[in-house]
């Protein structure tokens, strides 16, 4: 098998992989790119860097749009494979899709999205996570969870193929998904197990670096502290006077899910310390349904009645797929009865429902004559770039009893991110022409609790998924660690707290030979042989790519040469250039090979 990474190589979207097996083509994820769902193109214009009708399937992590959102394009280019996941991820990212077809500029249709074709693991009901799964000869596939939301899974690919030497060699890589941070002993966030860990025989690991450089600090991992965090943002905004409303810009898939959660567990039991500020003040209303959640989100409601499905499944053994283990004894409640609430939190039981110290509903009412005290909005999305928060911040950022509250990651450049410095520094000015109106116009508070409800593993995190070993048996050593999905700063910091951990050598840790840094240019690493290799794959790559490694291999050449080192070159550096210079005569003969052929 070899492999070439082909995105979110120093950036956190666009996530692809290529594989290849024995002569078939594979994908691992196929994301779009920072900027906006329909973002679907590379760097240098092109929609793909390879042909999509020679690919055979695409494996699927999860439905966020970095992961799966160029499908639809890949599948109007000529894709006609199944897409391996999770039933979870099959409902989640056909939502999303659709929801991102009828967006403005978007590259694909609702009908490109039809024509996806899913194919889900756990549709088999002996389905087990971390049972291989046969896909083609000398090829299996096991099931890993990550936690990172609702269905997201980690693959762990193990094929066998003939090495250099003659002999049939076995070996394993693993990729990562994007890594949650709840683990089955400490399930701190609101709705999902614990992240699994790569097999006892993984050779390779790819691995995401989003938080690779940063460590958070403890209190962000205790349930206890978010609940409590929430409450003082609520309370501090009624003691701002009333009627007020406190907005939460969120992402539809999975935030949203988990804030609903997290309100419902403050509020339903009358220990908030917003009920003593309306006692405090003798607001006649203090023992009635003073407080009202809307969730202006459509596509928010259609997600949470698969929250609710899914959260339901259990496995043969009796444990769930997915349920936090912990969520029913924090609401007080059996098993059974934690289910029916998330039926009516989620919108299964209707759009709006009534508890007894609030309302929660999914249905706009700009119709009452008078607010209520309390007003919770919740409405994407969640860095504020569009969709119906949009609307709310623009007539309530100018109130000075409005509260706004971040709750998630803020892109550069991103109006969230604007929000972002006012939450850090209440007197940093910041750029909202895009709404219309002033810096000096913005009066509502603005608050950031982000750090509790991240979706993403930090270092510690990370390093504890590299190095954990959570069985008794023997651990292969690592040959090499690959780092995708993170900043490039994110990359190298996780590189060098990868490399002090495995200096150390700790008794109870796995070995970790390596680590690796792919380049987006880069080439197909050979994972039986251990070592890049400098190729063109025409059945699956266009010429512009092979023309590409050619250039990337002209500029390596010109600048091994252009340095003093180039210039007295030693017989080992020499020879490196041959390599170079042969690889690229190669790749030049099958251009012009092609070339022949499809003349002729």
């Amino acid at each position: 098998m070899k492999i070439k990474f082909l995105g979110a190589l120093g950036s956190v979207t666009g996530s692809c992989t290529l594989l290849n097996h024995r002569g078939r083509y594979y994908l691992v994820d196929c994301g779009s790119r920072q900027g906006s769902a329909g973002n679907i193109y590379e760097p240098d214009g092109r929609i793909f860097r390879f042909k999509p009708s020679a690919i055979a399937a695409v494996f699927l992590t999860h439905a966020h749009m970095d992961h799966c959102g160029r499908l639809p394009s890949l599948a109007k280019q000529g894709f006609n494979g199944p897409i391996y996941c999770t039933q979870a991820t099959a409902k989640l990212a056909r939502l999303a899709l659709l929801d991102a077809a009828n967006l403005p500029g978007s590259q694909f249709g609702t009908d490109d999205v039809e024509r996806l074709r899913f194919k889900c693991f756990d549709d088999d009901p002996r389905f087990q996570f971390g049972r291989p799964i046969g896909i083609d000869a000398n090829l299996s596939v096991s099931i890993i969870r990550t936690s990172h939301i609702l269905g997201a899974v980690g693959f762990e690919f193990q094929f066998a193929e003939p090495s250099s030497c003659g002999s049939r060699q076995r070996r394993t890589i693993v990729f990562s998904g994007d890594l949650g941070n709840n683990q089955d002993h400490h399930c701190y966030q609101a709705l999902l197990n614990g992240r699994q860990y790569p097999s006892t025989h993984a050779s390779y690991i790819v691995c995401e670096s989003t938080y690779g450089a940063s460590n958070r600090a403890a209190l962000f991992a205790s349930y206890p502290e978010r609940i409590a965090a929430l409450d003082r943002v609520l309370a501090d905004a009624v003691a701002a006077g009333a009627p007020t409303t406190v907005v939460f810009p969120c992402f539809s898939l999975q935030r949203t899910q988990e804030l609903i959660i997290d309100l419902h567990c403050l509020l339903s039991k009358r220990q908030s310390g917003v009920f003593a500020k309306f006692a405090s003040r003798g607001d006649p209303s203090a023992n009635s349904r003073q407080i009202e959640v809307m969730v202006d989100s459509p596509l928010a409601q259609k997600y949470g009645q698969v929250f609710a499905h899914e959260l339901r499944r259990v496995r043969q053994s009796g444990k769930p797929y997915y349920l936090n283990p912990e969520l029913p004894s924090r609401l007080g409640l059996t098993n059974d009865a934690c289910l029916d609430l998330l039926d009516r939190l989620f919108g299964v039981r209707g759009a709006t429902q009534m508890f007894d110290h609030y309302s929660l509903s999914y249905e706009q009412s700009w119709g009452r004559m008078q607010a209520p005290p309390l007003q919770i909005i919740i409405a994407g999305s969640g860095m504020c770039t569009g969709g119906r928060v949009v609307g709310h911040l623009r007539r309530l950022l100018p109130v000075p009893s409005c509260t706004v509250v971040l709750t998630g990651y803020q892109g550069e450049g991103t109006p969230g991110a604007e929000l972002m410095k006012r939450a850090r520094d209440s007197s940093s000015p910041i750029n909202v022409a895009d709404w219309g109106m002033r810096n000096s116009q913005v009066k509502a508070r603005i608050v950031e609790i982000s750090g509790f409800y991240s979706g993403h593993a930090d270092c510690a995190g990370l390093l504890d998924y590299l190095f954990h070993k959570d069985s008794e048996h023997e651990f292969s050593a690592v040959k090499r660690v690959f780092l995708n999905h993170g900043e490039q700063s994110a990359r190298e910091g996780l590189e060098r707290a990868i490399q002090i951990r495995a200096s150390e050598r700790r008794c109870d840790d796995r070995v970790i030979e390596g680590v690796e840094l792919p380049h987006p240019v880069g080439s197909w690493f050979d994972l039986i042989n251990d070592r890049w290799v400098r190729e063109w794959h025409p059945v699956v790559e266009p010429p512009e790519e092979a023309f590409a490694i050619v250039m990337n291999l002209l500029a390596l050449v010109e600048a091994t040469i252009g340095t003093p080192a180039g210039m007295n070159a030693n017989s080992s550096a020499q020879s490196s250039l041959v390599e170079e210079l042969r690889a690229m005569k190669a790749i030049l003969q099958q251009i012009r090979g092609e070339f022949s052929r499809i003349v002729s």
